[in-house]
């Protein structure tokens, strides 16, 4: 893997984020639970990397949410509602 999403990107890029596309850039390590700090997100793409480990309860956190692509990971449990 390239490396991990450091954790303060995700709450730095901000809360009025509406779309997270980090798709196909070889991520590894698990998904950051910081990701409820984006609180207007409609779209989370996290396809095609190789995260590992649980989904992260905090996505179910994003009320807004409308589109969640986790495809081609190595996720386990179950997609938040």
């Amino acid at each position: 893997p390239r490396g991990i999403i450091p954790s303060d990107l995700l709450e730095g890029i901000g809360p009025s984020v509406t779309i997270l596309d980090l798709t196909f850039n070889r991520f590894g390590g698990t998904i950051p639970r910081d990701v409820r700090f984006l609180k207007k997100v409609e779209s989370v793409l996290l396809g095609y990397n190789r995260f590992k480990g649980n989904v992260p309860t905090e996505l179910g956190w994003l009320m807004e949410l409308r589109l969640l692509n986790l495809t081609d990971n190595r996720l386990t449990g179950n997609v938040p509602r």
